[in-house]
């Protein structure tokens, strides 16, 4: 699926901020990205299928509560 780099890169952000390597912060979705939000998501108990609105829900569940 097709993602843009400005979404790439925040998931990227948001991915290592809570602890989980997503390989270099480049905005290009590669194995490491996808490895890091498939882990995350499995942590977090959201559902994540490479999407951008499930990669959108991803990020706003590894942002602390506020």
């Amino acid at each position: 699926m097709a993602r843009s780099t400005t979404q790439t890169l925040t998931l990227q952000r948001a991915l290592a901020a809570a602890g989980f390597d997503p390989g270099a912060l480049d905005g290009l979705y590669g194995p490491r990205t996808a490895a890091a939000a498939s882990a995350a998501a499995a942590a977090s108990g959201v559902a994540y299928d490479g999407s951008e609105a499930s990669g959108a829900a991803l990020v706003a569940s590894l942002q602390p509560a506020v």
